[in-house]
């Protein structure tokens, strides 16, 4: 009896040992993600992104249901979107749109797809598909207007908006000198 106690007293030694030498999936991704936080913007190397997003997808592959993994997902899309990525982070983005369409950053999702599509891919006709279905299904949405100008400015180089708004601004002056 005392033999197997012991025995048993070892094996959770061992078992405890490995698991503090070992951080869980979800412990890194804390970790990792206070280091990015505490780090220069230009002090951030891509392989600890890269890093970062794949213990993201990992965790969102083996834990599909839980409530962390569309914020998870959503994290991974930013990053790879702002690495040069855009087809990886569009991926993501697509996940977070078919399988989680009640997560609270689903407007941000349908923002950051269209803003790839325009700024990243330059597929500017899908661009506008996008941002015609967020104006459609979130009108009230912080970022609205901006979409709006952006369906507007599809296309524009730009020298022709600074023209253009340089134009409006005139506008605006003559307009305001006239009213005194």
């Amino acid at each position: 009896m005392k033999q197997t106690a012991f025995i048993l007293f070892v094996m959770i030694a061992i078992l405890a040992g490995t698991s503090c030498e070992n951080p869980s999936l979800e412990e890194r991704i804390q970790q990792q993600e206070k280091q990015l936080q505490n780090s220069e913007p230009e002090n951030i190397d891509e392989d600890f992104l890269q890093g970062l997003v794949d213990n993201y997808l990992a965790y969102a592959k083996n834990h599909p249901e839980d409530s962390v993994t569309p914020y998870y997902r959503f994290r991974s899309a930013d990053i790879l979107m702002n690495t040069s990525q855009p087809a990886d982070a569009l991926e993501q983005l697509d996940i977070l749109i078919t399988r989680y369409s009640g997560f609270a950053k689903a407007a941000d999702v349908l923002f950051l797809k269209g803003y790839i599509y325009e700024n990243q891919l330059g597929e500017l006709g899908r661009a506008k598909e996008v941002y015609k279905r967020f104006l459609e299904k979130y009108p009230e949405h912080s970022f609205a207007d901006d979409v709006a100008v952006s369906i507007e400015h599809l296309g524009r180089s730009p020298e022709e908006l600074v023209r253009i708004f340089e134009q409006k601004q005139k506008e605006n002056q003559a307009e305001n000198s006239s009213d005194k």
